[in-house]
């Protein structure tokens, strides 16, 4: 196939194949492939899709929509100020592999290479996931490698360097404030409170030596209801704030914590429905790993469906106190997740499409 280029050249297509596109009903159109120095990106054109497949195409300034007989085959999202709209085409499995080697020399090099392929994260964090032994099927990398080579990197500063407040190192002299001299209240007097005469309370006894009392009414009896829970098993969640939509339609994160360990999950929108499957996936997600939850904790921001999800599973739920973010651990990891997320997209290439983040 041959294809003239805004510039007047014409290239030629190498090879030809089949591309299906969304993940509904299958829909295929031709597709051709141009060598590298020829064309640098994939492009496809509407025509294919709406006279060889048949289907209906729907574009806006914020998606992409595309039906046959009715269905939606494929809905992709678009930002604002991007110029073209985005094609999810489906994968297919096969066994031929490709795999790119990067050879690294030194110890140094190696540490680096290992320590961008995790995030940037922290070097201290780093350090310690290695002395716990979670590196431990990583070949090669150990402790003393890396406090040896100890990593410094621009993204890990962009992500973990949190700001310090101001005012905590001023060298510049406050002006002094005269604090008035403190007036010593006189003590209250001491007042000695009499104590109560002890009151003896006879009880006629019948010939068997029970006794008889007497039943007031005005007198009820008090009950102290206890339960124990287990909190061994405690996992807290809570949701971030809206980001920018992904090319899979995700606009928030569910941050969990359970047991130290920070649980991210994407999730599209902030429905009872969208709310059960992210927690159905975050169960199974424990289950596989041979974990189970006692307790969830959350924020206000629930519904029935949640909660029902939870009695099927036999996990008790609490809800913390409104205007209490300390009571929630998940407030304080949604600042380490967005540090690390942060320093993991720093550490991509520079042309990483923003709308692929989840």
């Amino acid at each position: 196939m041959n294809v003239e280029l805004p510039n007047g050249q014409v290239i030629t297509s190498i090879a030809e194949g089949t591309l299906e596109l969304g993940t509904g009903p299958t829909v295929s159109v031709p597709g051709y492939v141009f060598a590298n120095e020829d064309l640098t990106h994939s492009l496809l054109g509407l025509a294919a899709i709406t006279n060889d497949a048949d289907c209906t195409i729907t574009l806006d300034k914020h998606e992409m929509v595309i039906r046959k007989d009715g269905i939606v085959v494929s809905r992709t999202l678009k930002a604002e100020d991007d110029k073209l709209w985005h094609m999810v085409c489906r994968k297919k499995s096969n066994k031929a592999q490709a795999n790119a080697s990067v050879r690294l020399e030194s110890d140094g090099e190696y540490v680096a290479f290992a320590h961008e392929a995790f995030g940037s994260p922290a070097a201290s964090t780093f350090i310690q996931a290695a002395q716990r032994g979670w590196l431990g099927n990583y070949p090669r990398l150990s402790v003393k490698m890396i406090s040896t080579h100890r990593p410094h990197t621009e993204p890990t500063a962009k992500g973990h360097l949190d700001q310090t407040r101001q005012g905590l190192g001023s060298t510049k002299a406050n002006a002094h404030v005269p604090v008035p001299p403190k007036t010593r209240m006189p003590a209250p007097p001491r007042v000695r409170v009499p104590l109560p005469p002890v009151i003896t309370v006879e009880q006629d006894t019948d010939m068997d030596g029970s006794a008889e009392v007497e039943d007031d009414e005005n007198e009820r009896p008090e009950h102290v209801y206890t339960r124990v829970i287990n909190l061994g098993h405690e996992n807290h969640s809570d949701g971030t704030g809206r980001m920018t939509p992904s090319l899979a339609g995700n606009k928030y994160v569910l941050v969990s914590v359970y047991d130290g360990y920070i649980k991210m999950q994407a999730y599209k929108d902030r429905s009872q429905e969208e709310y059960v499957e992210t927690y159905s996936r975050l169960l199974k997600f424990l289950a596989r790993n041979k974990k189970t939850i006692s307790v969830q904790r959350l924020d206000n921001e629930t519904s029935t469906a949640v909660e029902e999800l939870f009695d099927e599973h036999n996990v008790e739920f609490q809800y913390v106190p409104p205007h209490c973010h300390r009571a929630l651990r998940a407030e304080r990891a949604i600042r380490s997740a967005k540090n690390h997320f942060i320093a993991t997209l720093c550490t991509a290439d520079e042309d990483f499409p923003m709308h692929m983040w989840g």
